[in-house]
């Protein structure tokens, strides 16, 4: 009789292997709740009937901005945040005192920024940001009659024009 001495359960190879396969998957797992919540998505708006009317009040502003032949070059200065406008449109065009310049990054909310601008002098406006944006945006530049808007990758290389569309 022929007697071979036995390892002990806990020094077996397929008992660990077959007790890190699950351990490995709850991990996995919670590490994915995690970004999830993390990285949660933005809710949609809770008045999306009253932000869809709205939509069609920002396509008759477009309207404006094109019938008054409105263009834009925006200076964006990466190192001081100073923003400068220059405006353009057809003759007797009665410049306001301020305008608003919205950027909106496309993916991620807490990187928008809002900025009103002070007028310089007729047609040209100047305000300040608090920090350089830098990605892909929707630059937005209004006021309550009309409205111009363009993507773009930021920072850019010189001016951005901008023009009703």
């Amino acid at each position: 009789m022929s007697t071979t001495a036995q390892r002990p359960w806990y020094r077996q190879f397929w008992v660990w292997f077959i007790i890190v396969l699950p351990f490995i998957s709850i991990v996995g797992s919670l590490y994915f709740v995690y970004t999830a919540v993390v990285n949660r998505d933005d809710v949609v708006s809770g008045d999306w009937y009253q932000d869809g009317k709205a939509i069609n009040e920002d396509f008759a502003r477009v309207d404006v901005a094109r019938e008054l032949d409105m263009h834009a070059s925006i200076i964006l200065d990466d190192i001081s945040g100073e923003v400068l406008v220059s405006m353009q449109g057809s003759k007797g065009v009665q410049w306001p005192a301020s305008l608003k310049l919205n950027l909106y990054h496309v993916t991620q909310k807490v990187r928008d920024q809002t900025l009103n601008l002070t007028a310089v002098s007729p047609g040209e406006y100047r305000g300040q940001l608090d920090k350089a944006p830098v990605g892909f945006y929707t630059i937005d530049l209004s006021t309550n009659d009309w409205h111009m808007s363009k993507d773009i990758n930021l920072p850019a290389e010189g001016n951005i024009d901008l023009s009703a569309q």
